[in-house]
């Protein structure tokens, strides 16, 4: 039979334990609704942030494109035509090395199912991106012909096309225009027509001589050939206006005619002896057939003794109905 001390022993530690247990029901309790707030308001914050960050971006116009003038991957320009003709030409052996081995009896279906599946769409993608890097105009036209040949090639041996040699040799040479030595050569090529046309033009500059000469065809001979069409008609006129006619000698050049401080068509001096008169050439070859034949009639009144510019006018336009 316990003792007594063993029995008050035995009830303390029972009470103990159901203390012990109500403050952790307690302290859970005070947790769980802690943590269950906690998470009411996450939700709350994470859906306030979400509605905030909707309408920011719905308020914020998108940012303007740009133009591409680097490799998305932060490549320069000459580093993104590097790695694009290093994949294209990788692309090409593998796609010759398929070729021939399918020509050499290995598994014909395999080598062009995974050119049409894999090489030649990469190929296609390389061409084109080749065209926004390419460094030259020979670099340029590699790639165009690299397309062209990948979609000849594969035209070919999807209609059943046998010569796997040639397809082969087809893609060797759109290989050998993307390798860096001959786009090494072709660009030596092009300095050297530089050079050339730079020089044969240096060497007519050098072969010329120092003063050319322009001539400007003169209109003397044409005016002289309206004076002797015109020249009846005008006197007709004047002698039905009771001018005393005589025969007169005109001395015909070609200059420069200022009249009042203005630059003129044409000019008579009627008291030198031949009598002068100056057609200007320049003025001469933007007038039509009719504005010539007044000029020389206008000119040729004044030359039979006309002084007034009106009443010669009057006298040219009368000689030329």
């Amino acid at each position: 039979m316990p003792s007594l001390k063993q029995l008050l022993a035995g009830v303390l530690t029972y009470v103990a334990g159901m203390l012990i247990d109500m403050g952790v029901d307690s302290y859970m309790a005070r947790k769980i609704g802690s943590y269950e707030s906690f998470i009411k308001e996450k939700k709350e914050n994470i859906a306030k942030e979400a509605f905030e960050k909707a309408t920011e971006t719905a308020a914020t116009p998108p940012p303007p494109k740009t133009e591409h003038t680097e490799h998305t991957s932060g490549f320069t320009r000459d580093e993104a035509a590097e790695y694009t003709r290093n994949m294209a030409v990788e692309h090409l052996v593998a796609s010759e090395d398929h070729l021939r081995a399918a020509a050499a009896g290995q598994d014909v279906k395999l080598c062009v199912s995974c050119l049409v599946e894999h090489h030649f769409p990469a190929l296609r993608q390389y061409a084109r991106e080749g065209k926004k890097f390419c460094r030259s105009k020979s670099e340029c036209e590699a790639y165009d012909y690299l397309y062209r040949v990948v979609s000849e090639v594969e035209r070919r041996l999807l209609e059943g096309d046998t010569n796997l040699i040639e397809l082969a040799e087809k893609l060797r040479s759109a290989r050998k225009l993307l390798s860096p030595s001959m786009q090494v050569l072709k660009q030596l090529e092009e300095k050297l027509k530089e050079l050339e046309k730079l020089g044969e033009e240096e060497k007519a500059i050098a072969t010329s001589p120092p003063v050319v000469f322009h001539e400007s065809p003169s209109c003397i001979p044409e005016v002289k050939e309206k004076i002797v069409r015109v020249a009846p008609r005008v006197a007709k006129v004047l002698s039905e206006r009771g001018f005393a006619l005589r025969p007169i000698r005109l001395d015909i050049k070609e200059g420069t005619v200022v009249k009042d401080g203005l630059e003129s068509c044409a000019a008579t001096d009627p008291d030198s002896n031949p009598i002068r008169q100056l057609y200007n050439c320049a003025c001469w070859g933007e007038m039509d057939e009719r504005e010539k034949e007044k000029i020389v009639a206008h000119e040729l009144a004044h030359a039979f003794g006309v002084r007034d510019e009106e009443e010669a006018e009057k006298v040219a336009e009368e000689a030329l109905k």
